[in-house]
């Protein structure tokens, strides 16, 4: 479709607890979409990586075949977070009784503790960058031009829970432009804090505003 837009994103594209569904960068976007005559479809996977964007449920051959003009493509932050359980493990404890009580030790008693000896990645950067790589293979050799939203700065409360988390996320934003990708510029304002809610991690509504505007005007 020439007129075909497909947006993927992790749950910073979702609603929560201080943003409805209607505020959401998402349905902003594909709003003005419409209104301009475009098709707009949505791919919302919570703890989005870039390895699942090639390997999950055929996801790839959905967004590189030529099937969409233009795709928007926001994760990055659950790539390179620094981790205490490798994902697997993670996901296997999901389906124990005491997963939540696990979880709540982990965050709450283990992670301020070892915070700043986290290491572990879910994606490393050499892998993200391969990753990132073969998508704009894939969709160059198909005409389909990508744009990419930058991991979001970090948080006070995410700067707590995670040790150096600011330098990561800014050493992980620069493999886009190493990899001369279609990046969307976004002006954070120096007290990130301000565009997430209470977790430090998720978009409030201001944060929605500013990422609405910021796609609206690079991309449409």
């Amino acid at each position: 479709m020439n007129n075909s837009f497909a947006i993927v994103t992790d749950s910073n594209g979702l609603s929560n607890k201080e943003c409805a569904i209607k505020d959401t960068w998402v349905f902003r976007i594909l709003k003005r979409l419409s209104e301009k005559k475009y098709v707009g479809y949505t791919f919302l996977i919570r703890s989005l990586t870039s390895k699942d964007i090639l390997n999950f449920r055929g996801l790839k051959n959905d967004l590189f075949s030529g099937e969409y003009q233009k795709v928007i493509l926001s994760f990055g932050i659950v790539d390179c977070s620094p981790r205490v359980l490798p994902r697997w493990i993670l996901y296997s404890l999901r389906e124990r009784k005491y997963f939540k009580y696990t979880i709540n030790l982990i965050n709450k008693k283990l992670l301020p503790i070892f915070s700043r000896y986290l290491t572990y990645q879910w994606i490393n950067r050499k892998e993200f960058k391969e990753n990132i790589l073969l998508m704009k293979k894939m969709a160059e050799s198909n005409e389909v031009y990508l744009f990419f939203t930058p991991i979001p700065p970090a948080s006070s409360r995410l700067k707590e829970k995670m040790t150096g988390i600011e330098k990561i996320i800014d050493n992980y934003n620069e493999v886009f432009l190493e990899c001369k990708v279609d990046l969307i510029p976004v002006n954070w304002s120096e007290n990130a804090n301000e565009y997430f809610i209470f977790d430090g991690y998720h978009l409030n509504p201001k944060g929605h505003s500013l990422l609405v505007e910021s796609i609206f005007n690079h991309v449409i």
